[in-house]
């Protein structure tokens, strides 16, 4: 039983992994790549499209790269492939039916993000559209912000948590210190005291052997002398 469960979560995880990546071999382009950046948000308007792809310069390499026709090699700013960041490219533009578009950085490639209907988003996507007026689909980018702000407030919400663990430890490790502390001055007190003690008895015994040796010489050399007290 565990091995037919292992392969059906292999292959529900194959079939996720492909419909993230999936492209097509025949507009696969790695000039795009090149000019792959990942942004805080994307233009809303044609006047803010036309100054952001100004800055992009995309006209600069449409003459030489060789995925397509110069005319249709474009600034695009879409979600990435997994939903959770907005990017500027310069790619062939493409006809997108019925779906939100991505720009997939495995296949190097605008398509469709399959895993949201147009249908689905508000306000809706049209069913065909050119991939570069997806910025005015807004539905669609909407949810790409909502996760960015989720990802972003969970940030400063783990570094309170790390700072209350570690004010928490703090406190909890002082009257361990103290303690610890206390426990060693004790111990060498007691060690202090034992040395006195075992070296004042070897004191008194070394001074009673000797007292005893001096008295039984004195008593041997007064023996044949009666006069000796």
């Amino acid at each position: 039983m565990w091995i037919m469960g292992y392969k059906a979560t292999i292959t529900v995880s194959f079939l996720i992994w492909a419909e993230c990546t999936m492209i097509s071999d025949s507009r696969y382009c790695v000039w795009s790549n090149h000019t792959l950046d990942v942004v805080n948000s994307c233009p809303k308007t044609r006047s803010e499209v036309a100054k952001r792809a100004t800055l992009k310069n995309c006209t600069s390499l449409a003459e030489i790269q060789n995925c397509s026709a110069p005319d249709i090699f474009k600034y695009h700013c879409v979600m990435n492939e997994f939903q959770n960041a907005f990017v500027e490219v310069c790619a062939p533009s493409f006809y997108i039916f019925g779906f939100c578009t991505e720009y997939n950085t495995y296949g190097a490639v605008i398509q469709p993000h399959y895993r949201l209907k147009c249908s689905n988003v508000d306000p809706p996507c049209a069913a065909r559209y050119i991939s570069t007026d997806a910025y005015l689909y807004t539905g669609c980018y909407d949810l790409v912000k909502n996760h960015i702000f989720e990802k972003s407030t969970e940030v400063p919400s783990q570094l309170d948590n790390l700072n209350n663990t570690s004010k928490s430890l703090e406190k909890n490790k002082r009257p361990n210190d103290s303690a610890y502390v206390i426990r060693i001055g004790v111990i060498s007190v007691v060690s202090i005291a034992v040395v006195i003690f075992v070296g004042t008895c070897l004191f008194v015994r070394l001074y009673a052997r000797t007292s005893s040796r001096g008295l039984s010489q004195k008593y041997e050399k007064c023996k044949p002398d009666a006069t000796c007290p």
